[in-house]
């Protein structure tokens, strides 16, 4: 989510779709170059094509497949966070002040998105921001009242009178090795593929890897990821 909005994550399902950016541009009510400029933003961020063409036709790439689907349970999981399906209650005392934290490792392009949805669903409050970071101090801003909310990334310093909502997530996918050469025990057990934003300390993986870490076996390999 660092780098992507959901603008684009947009442009990505429609072209899985129709294959061909004049299609995307009337779906969209927007112009051919604009849907190309998405293109090239998405194949700068993954570093992947995703998409070649082919007797005029816009084939995706294997890696394009690959992310099809999270693509898509991205932009359901957003679609439900701005649009809620019940109408919004009227509150009894309009006009609040509402203290919210963002930490910056969401992105600019998604912290809008949040900030302007809440914006137009309640025009009549006042939303007040500052960047935080997903540790202790945040916790202690929460349970106090000095934030009302924060929106972070894999937090686990969460008191007890504060509700955790976990509102966008992705799959984490843990991939064993066996090398070439290498027997089952050995290779398979003790090698992992990781994706690169599960290396970083307060990683929910890490707890489990940090216990194989001392044999004399473990081995990690870290690979970017769409969130990177």
């Amino acid at each position: 989510m660092r780098h992507v909005s959901t603008k684009l994550l947009h442009v990505f399902v429609l072209l899985m779709e129709y294959r061909d950016l004049n299609a995307v541009a009337a779906c969209t009510q927007g112009r051919v170059p604009t849907i190309a400029y998405s293109l090239a933003r998405l194949r700068e961020i993954t570093g992947d094509p995703l998409f070649i063409k082919r007797n005029g036709t816009l084939e995706p790439t294997a890696h394009a497949l690959r992310l099809e689907q999270t693509a898509r349970q991205i932009l359901s999981k957003w679609a439900h966070l701005i649009r809620p399906p019940a109408p919004a209650t009227e509150e009894a005392s309009p006009h609040r002040r509402i203290s919210i934290g963002f930490s910056p490792s969401i992105g600019d392009p998604v912290i809008t998105e949040i900030l302007t949805a809440m914006c137009e669903q309640f025009p009549d409050d006042r939303f007040m921001t500052r960047p935080v970071f997903a540790d202790a101090a945040l916790a202690a801003q929460l349970s106090s009242g000095e934030l009302d909310c924060a929106f972070v990334v894999d937090s686990h310093f969460v008191p007890e009178d504060v509700a955790l909502h976990n509102i966008m997530a992705t799959p984490r996918r843990l991939v064993s090795v066996t090398r070439p050469g290498g027997h089952d025990d050995a290779g398979g057990r003790h090698e992992w593929i990781l994706l690169q934003e599960d290396t970083e300390p307060g990683s929910p993986l890490q707890g489990f890897l940090n216990r194989l870490a001392h044999e004399p076996a473990y081995r990690e390999t870290v690979v970017p990821s769409w969130h990177t």
